[in-house]
């Protein structure tokens, strides 16, 4: 009697698990894309395109370091100051842009949470596409610490961060990248 009420529980619990499910109907997989759209909470759109082994950012001759966090995050919340105070220190070489991960976030809650921080610098809402190819270049593909920052420039990833990270470590890279070329450059 006894194995059989297991029997019973194990096929319940198995029907649950077998009907929850975020569509009824199977997704179209989608096609590869090799562009990328930002909605930035200014309103603009930036444009990112992939190239071989980099990505353009469209209109953009500046160092970028591009930050993924989540507005819920107390890490992500403590380094919106450091971001600040790179973007201000460096706003004619680099740029700071930031992307969230939420899938709800709208546009306007990312600029209620940009002005509860002070922040000075670029945040647009959630793209899958451009995270998942993001954290697949710096090999974090199934995984998405938070926060997470990576330095670029000319479409090369120069160094990448995880976690709360000082900001003495990140001004190094960004004056290694500002000289930076590379070889084909060279």
């Amino acid at each position: 009697m006894k194995h059989m009420v297991k029997i019973a529980f194990l096929f319940i619990v198995m029907s649950f698990m077998a009907g929850c499910s975020d569509s009824k109907e199977k997704k179209e997989p989608k096609k590869p894309s090799n562009r990328f759209e930002l909605n930035l909470t200014n309103g603009q759109k930036l444009y990112l395109k992939k190239e071989k082994d980099s990505f353009v950012i469209q209109n953009n001759d500046k160092i970028i370091l591009l930050d993924i966090f989540a507005t819920w995050c107390k890490p992500c919340k403590a380094e919106t100051k450091v971001l600040s105070d790179i973007q201000k220190r460096y706003k004619d070489k680099l740029k700071v842009i930031s992307v969230s991960i939420e899938q709800d976030t709208t546009l306007d809650d990312l600029r209620k949470f940009a002005q509860q921080q002070n922040i000075n610098y670029d945040i647009a809402k959630l793209n899958d596409d451009f995270i998942d190819y993001i954290m697949e270049k710096i090999g974090m593909k199934n995984t998405m610490p938070l926060p997470t920052m990576v330095l670029i420039k000319n479409g090369k990833i120069i160094n990448y961060y995880v976690g709360a990270t000082e900001e003495e470590f990140i001004i190094s890279d960004i004056k290694l990248a500002l000289n930076y070329k590379p070889k084909s450059e060279k």
